[in-house]
């Protein structure tokens, strides 16, 4: 991939993704950086990820629900552009918290939402190198 990959200059760790920041703040208006889809009806408000990681080329990193699930983009220098690598996990009060809320049925929940994430990832880098070799 060619291009300068990584968030917007502007990002820093503490920035909702997706969220207008106060007035003041120094954080960038919520275009500058990723928002991701909207929640889903059933998920609560404060599930918008929060920014945990922005080194410049090196990683772009966010939380979702506070501590439930982590999106990260690892930037390596590789001859004809950086290599991104995208990674998901969920963390451990994620599965604490599907397990609260299914009961029974978190470990399946939870492999629903490991497969969609897995299968998303390639599109997300697909739209990645789209981006950065228009630029």
């Amino acid at each position: 991939m060619v291009g300068r990959p990584g968030p917007p200059p502007e990002a820093r760790v503490g920035q909702p993704v997706g969220r207008p920041a106060p007035p003041g703040s120094g954080f960038p208006p919520p275009a500058a950086c990723p928002a991701g889809p909207p929640p889903a009806p059933a998920r609560r408000p404060d599930d918008r990820p929060q920014v945990v990681a922005a080194d410049r080329g090196k990683e772009f990193a966010f939380v979702v629900g506070g501590a439930f699930v982590r999106w990260g983009y690892a930037f390596v220098p590789v001859t004809g552009g950086p290599e991104v690598t995208e990674s998901w996990e969920f963390l451990p009060a994620g599965i604490a918290m599907f397990g609260e809320r299914f009961g029974e049925d978190a470990p399946s929940q939870i492999d629903d939402r490991a497969e969609a994430a897995h299968r998303g990832i390639p599109l997300t880098l697909a739209a990645i190198k789209r981006v950065a070799e228009s630029a």
